[in-house]
């Protein structure tokens, strides 16, 4: 065993002795430093957008446009407007602009209903005067009033149910409850917000009765983000692992950036191809093979050598672009959150994990498919004297497999294109769900590998034991 030992240490020399080797671990960083610049760049972005008075303008077009184009119901989108510009209240998220919406749009449907006899006259001077006690408060900036206005309405409505009042209240009540301005950026708005709408819609689905497959799993996807969201804001937890939004008006935090950096593993990946597809044949066209063999080592340590140099460098990348990243994001965007969980449901229950081991796990999870590419590259290095040549073939393998599993499986429906090595690499993409191919499981994928690979390494094991070494 220490023969094979120093086999082994003696390709990690070799391989930190080469400038490429440098070059390739420089551009990995310089990959991570854009990356994470990028990001800051984007959270920079998002947090300096300047609103101007312009929206005036734009209510002054449309007034212009109404009473020229006089369609039906003009008049209330008009005075719409001229509420708007009165109060001086800008479209851009606020809640004056979105319940002024509701409450003119509701005007309309009252004038409409009386002018169809759906309602009489006493039920339209009822509704227009609460319309007007809610414009009343929406321009004096009484948030909660009108929130507990909405409550209170809702809560006397005759059509809904106990838990369409309770989902249509959610937002409401919570904000008034703790006091929160729905102007302000507390995190918790964006998630209140969350919550209700999908109470909302998990209401809906339930209503339509039997529920196709399609829809329990819509259903059991509310229930479970529902779980979760109230999770988080029963235990304060403002930042988590895991969610990853490319939402422009996201907030960009340091959990956003590791979980999404995970996708920047194919840059390793190229790099352990290029170590991998170099390894063998650069020894047989430098001639340098002829060294190893005079040794009093048998040859098969030497191949699994390589082998397992190939297999530890992989790993090892992995682990320094993991760190790398987790400084950078520290250093970028700060280290506050990086004891924020990773939450799961185990059953009905929410449970927590550190969201660092979570993220580790990724990309650890990730390095499978560096490990299989490497493996392949290795295997086509046995079989090629140039390493140029053999490089060149590992990148093409690589590129067109994915290529093709991706047209297999999204244009052509073909299912039986999961079988492909390339379709079940991406393990991450299998554990969520988001996998090309639909119903792919770890243990299936696990299995695919498993002989793509004694395929590859018998390859590789047979190039290697047969080959001459001149």
């Amino acid at each position: 065993m220490g023969k094979f030992f120093r086999l082994v240490q003696n390709e990690h020399i070799k391989i930190f002795t080469r400038i490429s080797t440098w070059v390739l671990i420089i551009l990995m960083a310089v990959v991570s430093i854009g990356f994470t610049g990028l990001m800051k760049l984007i959270e920079y972005q998002n947090n300096n957008v300047v609103y101007t008075d312009d929206y005036k303008e734009s209510y002054e077009r449309e007034i212009q446009y109404l009473k020229s184009d006089k369609s039906e119901g003009y008049e209330i989108q008009i005075e719409r407007y001229e509420f708007l510009i009165a109060q001086d209240i800008n479209p851009y998220g606020t809640w004056q602009y979105e319940a002024a919406s509701t409450q003119f749009d509701r005007k309309a449907s009252l004038l409409s209903q009386a002018e169809l006899g759906g309602i009489t006259e006493a039920e339209l001077e009822t509704g227009l005067k609460e319309i007007d006690a809610c414009l009343k408060q929406i321009a004096d900036k009484d948030w909660k009033g009108y929130y507990q206005r909405m409550i209170a309405e809702n809560n006397t409505d005759p059509t809904l149910s106990a838990a369409q009042k309770e989902a249509n209240n959610y937002y409401y009540s919570y904000l008034v409850q703790n006091n929160i301005d729905p102007d302000s950026k507390d995190w918790r708005i964006s998630l209140v917000d969350q919550i209700q709408s999908d109470k909302t819609s998990l209401l809906a689905i339930e209503q339509v009765g039997t529920l196709n497959g399609e829809q329990q799993e819509q259903a059991k996807g509310y229930q479970e983000r529902i779980l979760m969201n109230e999770h988080r804001l029963e235990h304060n937890l403002k930042a988590v692992a895991g969610q990853v939004s490319f939402d422009s008006y996201a907030e960009i935090d340091f959990w956003t950036v590791m979980g999404s950096s995970n996708v920047l593993i194919g840059v390793v990946s190229m790099i352990v191809i290029i170590m991998a597809g170099s390894s063998i044949a650069n020894e047989f066209s430098t001639g340098t093979i002829k060294f190893l063999l005079i040794n009093p080592v048998k040859r098969w340590k030497i191949f699994l050598s390589k082998y397992v140099t190939i297999i530890s460098m992989s790993v090892m990348l992995v682990l320094c672009f993991f760190f790398l990243n987790t400084f950078l994001s520290g250093i970028l965007f700060g280290f506050g959150d990086i004891a924020a969980p990773y939450l799961y449901l185990s059953g009905d229950t929410v449970r927590e994990l550190p969201g660092i081991l979570f993220t580790l796990w990724q990309y650890l999870i990730g390095s499978v498919n560096l490990i299989v590419m490497g493996t392949l590259a290795f295997a086509i290095s046995s079989l090629m004297r140039n390493s140029a040549v053999a490089i060149g073939i590992s990148v093409f393998a690589m590129l067109a497999g994915n290529t093709m599993v991706t047209f297999l499986g999204t244009i052509l429906q073909q299912d039986w294109a999961r079988f492909f090595i390339f379709a079940n690499t991406d393990l991450n993409a299998i554990m969520t769900g988001t996998s090309i191919f639909p119903n792919m499981t770890v243990g299936f994928s696990l299995c695919v590998i498993a002989v793509h690979m004694v395929i590859f390494f018998l390859t590789a094991w047979d190039g290697f034991m047969r080959r001459e070494s001149i």
